[in-house]
């Protein structure tokens, strides 16, 4: 997920978006494809000192240059999506772990990527969480295309349709989920 974010170069290998291997082809917007892919990290990255509405407003004003009003008008409908307007003026350490959980993904959410990297979105999270979560990634499917890294197989089994084992950054096998 690192690698077809970007955050880490790979050793070797391609990593195609639209046809094109985005590593080696100079005719890719890469300022683009960066606007394109979302990523919701394994430990939510969630700015402590900001409230929920804060963290999910400050890259559509900083990064899409939005007026604090349309990031915030925003922010809550993506909110709204994971059912939890009604905390977007809680902080992150008042928020079950789950509920960060899904602040992460509509944090992500407001970037409208088209392509959304979930890091083992499940972990740590019990199972009511999980269902929340769960619900939330099954609505996200309908409309966005996510890769996802997990050992959740039930997960897999539900989400996936298309699934790639990997061991030491290896693909051992890849197919469907039958």
């Amino acid at each position: 997920l690192r690698c077809i974010n970007l955050l880490e170069n790979p050793d070797k290998g391609e990593i195609r978006y639209h046809g094109k291997d985005i590593l080696t082809d100079d005719t890719v917007n890469m300022p683009q494809y960066h606007a394109k892919v979302g990523m919701v990290f394994q430990q939510f990255n969630l700015f402590p000192h900001l409230n929920v509405l804060q963290n999910l407003t400050l890259a559509p004003i900083k990064v899409l240059g939005m007026s604090a009003e349309d990031a915030a008008n925003l922010a809550m409908e993506q909110l709204k999506s994971v059912g939890l307007a009604h905390k977007s003026q809680q902080f992150p350490h008042d928020l079950s772990v789950g509920q960060q959980q899904r602040v992460a993904i509509a944090r992500c959410m407001v970037m409208n990527p088209q392509i959304i990297l979930l890091d083992e979105p499940l972990s740590s999270l019990d199972p009511i969480a999980t269902g929340e979560v769960m619900d939330v990634l099954r609505n996200l499917k309908k409309e966005k295309t996510l890769i996802m890294a997990t050992h959740n197989i039930d997960a897999v089994s539900e989400l996936a349709d298309r699934v790639v084992f990997m061991d030491k950054g290896r693909v051992c096998e890849e197919g469907t989920v039958e």
